[in-house]
Formats: C-alpha cells, structure tokens, sequence
C-alpha cells in the first residue's frame, strides 16, 4: 500500500524519457520525486506497521517452522 501511494504522490514530480510531470515542468524540467517520495514512503510505511503485532508473528514462525521442520 505504502508503494503504491508513494508512487502516485511521486508521479507529478517525474522527469523521464517519455513522460514530464505537471510539477516537474513548472520546476523547470527537474526531477524532485525522490526528495518526495522517500520520506513520504517512510512515515507510511511507519504508519501501517505500526499496528503489527510483533509477538503473534514469531509465534506463528515458530510454529509454521516446526511443520515445515520439525525437530529431531
């Protein structure tokens, strides 16, 4: 989610080949999408992690560990 909406936040910024974002060409031709993008993707990425539930996940590695390789 965090790739897709960084990537369209960055869009109007983009300075390629084929396409010139609407910001990009009043910015005179210069590509500022990363200086956008990166800390846009950062504080969503951030954001959507936040509710992870860190404990719940290695238990379910553990466990998903032992079916796969069961100890000896």
């Amino acid at each position: 989610m965090a790739y897709v909406v960084t990537l369209a936040i960055m869009a109007p910024f983009f300075v390629t080949t084929p396409y010139v974002g609407p910001i990009a060409k009043r910015l005179d031709s210069v590509d500022y999408s990363i200086f956008i993008g990166l800390p846009v993707a950062a504080a969503l990425y951030w954001l959507l992690c936040r509710s992870l539930d860190l404990e719940r996940e290695r238990r379910m590695v553990d466990e998903e560990g032992i079916l796969v390789h069961p100890r000896r």
